[in-house]
């Protein structure tokens, strides 16, 4: 099985964070990453696609909704500011499968992607075993 997912977006409305956040999944990490400033762009997430959001306040919680009604099955990792615990509730009510506050660690990115995977990998091995 793959240890990568098939396709990461990451959505972020301001390029000076994007950037290096990008840097880090594509140069540190060796992942494929879109970058795309609102959720209205992640339309073509499929099954096992990895939607980061990374926006500010309420803009972040509607934009999880969307993301979740139109992507059931996508995995969704939100980027809170600091150990914000509103956000977090808010966040996870909404559908995120994790979070992470920042500043952002790579190795805590990194153990978030990969444990995300594992979970996806295992529902769609339930799904499978559900369809036998």
């Amino acid at each position: 099985m793959s240890s990568s997912p098939g396709r990461i977006i990451y959505i972020c409305d301001c390029e000076a964070h994007a950037a290096p956040v990008c840097e880090v999944l594509r140069e540190h990490l060796h992942y494929t990453v879109e970058c795309v400033p609102d959720a209205q762009m992640a339309n073509l997430a499929t099954p096992g696609t990895l939607l980061i959001v990374d926006l500010p306040g309420e803009k972040m919680e509607q934009a999880i909704r969307a993301l979740r009604r139109r992507h059931a099955e996508a995995l969704i990792l939100a980027f809170i500011s600091f150990a914000d615990e509103a956000a977090e509730r808010g966040c996870l009510a909404e559908g995120a499968d994790d979070m992470l506050a920042k500043p952002l660690s790579t190795a805590r990115l990194e153990l978030s992607i990969r444990n995300l995977l594992k979970i996806n990998r295992l529902q769609q091995e339930v799904a499978r075993l559900q369809m036998a």
